[in-house]
């Protein structure tokens, strides 16, 4: 399941990870270096699960 980020900030049309000190800037679609981190149409998300195993069922 993907959520919206928490750590993101909005530069222009792009999206600008601030969860690590890398910073990635994506473009929309664009996945950042850490592979956990998406643009989705102009908003931050993970690719993750945002619940923890013991909220899935």
């Amino acid at each position: 399941m993907q959520g919206e980020a928490v750590l993101y900030e909005k530069v222009g049309g792009k999206v600008r990870c601030t969860a690590c000190r890398r910073y990635c800037t994506l473009a929309d679609g664009q996945i950042g270096f850490c592979g956990v981190r998406q643009n989705m149409g102009g908003a931050g998300s993970t690719l993750t699960s945002t619940e923890g195993p013991w909220l899935s069922r």
